[in-house]
């Protein structure tokens, strides 16, 4: 994919032993996506540091579709 023109983020409890937090909003880094040419782009992000002691699980949307997200899953100890 060389034309991407955003990203779409969303946060979302996943139940743990270390408890859970509010879901916030997504909050950008810098200036969030950044397109370094021939299909390679960068994605600065930040999670709020209410999030520790939580698990998420965050979905990055390329705008590829329904089923395409990319999905990540954290677990904030501090």
């Amino acid at each position: 994919m060389t034309d991407l023109a955003s990203v779409v983020v969303t946060v979302a409890t996943l139940p743990c032993s270390l408890g859970t937090t509010p879901d916030q909003p997504y909050e950008s880094a810098n200036d969030g996506l950044q397109n370094w040419g021939d299909g390679y782009y960068q994605f600065d992000w930040k999670m709020p540091k209410s999030y520790a002691e939580s698990c998420k699980t965050m979905k990055l949307d390329l705008g590829e579709g329904p089923g395409m997200e990319r999905t990540a899953v954290f677990q904030f100890v501090k």
